[in-house]
């Protein structure tokens, strides 16, 4: 039997961990985008792909400094655009084999860049997570210690989910607590299953 693969999504504050976390509690196997990444970031060889690209933001651990890329590639969507060509193969690649090792026959992968990468092609099933702005920001300040000024700039660089098609991927509307949260994932979860 073909394994089917879920990817969850949505936009910076949205609640998509919330989401892989709650499906993860009950019972599924999830990967994330952002975990690949982690073992990307790793590589020497990738490393010294993006030290030659935006110059030295490798900190004295030899690590990326994340904060010192951010600041260079949202402050400029050419060098943005060169960090995603960069990034996202290498990720969608990482990320696949995640999935691929996964015995589970339905797999859930949370993929932050998901519409800007094309990658929601490689996915049976994509599930949108959306929230109200001004609980995006709250969640942002209190996550990332970012200013009010750099989170809109980072919600401003990201996909318009409010364009997608709402009969052809499945929404969740993160506008609640957790228990109502977590009730809606169910009903999706029911939905995937039948």
């Amino acid at each position: 039997m073909k394994k089917r693969k879920v990817a969850v999504t949505g936009g910076i504050g949205c609640g998509k961990t919330a989401v892989i976390n709650l499906i993860k509690q009950m019972g599924f196997s999830v990967c994330s985008a952002d975990k690949a990444y982690a073992e990307i970031l790793k590589k020497e060889s990738f490393k010294n792909k993006i030290k030659q690209e935006f110059g030295d933001v490798i900190d004295e651990k030899g690590d990326l400094n994340r904060k010192m890329l951010a600041d260079i590639v949202f402050n400029d969507d050419k060098k943005l655009q060169r960090l995603n060509e960069i990034t996202h193969p290498a990720i969608t690649l990482q990320l696949s084999l995640h999935m691929d090792s996964c015995s589970d026959d339905t797999v859930f992968a949370e993929v932050p860049l998901l519409f800007e990468t094309g990658f929601e092609k490689y996915f049976d099933k994509v599930i949108v997570v959306t929230r109200p702005l001004s609980d995006r920001i709250e969640a942002i300040l209190e996550r990332d210690k970012l200013s009010v000024e750099e989170i809109h700039k980072r919600i401003n660089a990201q996909f318009d989910y409010g364009s997608l098609n709402k009969k052809e991927y499945i929404f969740i509307e993160n506008n609640g607590n957790i228990d109502d949260l977590k009730d809606k994932v169910k009903e999706v979860l029911n939905e995937i299953k039948a």
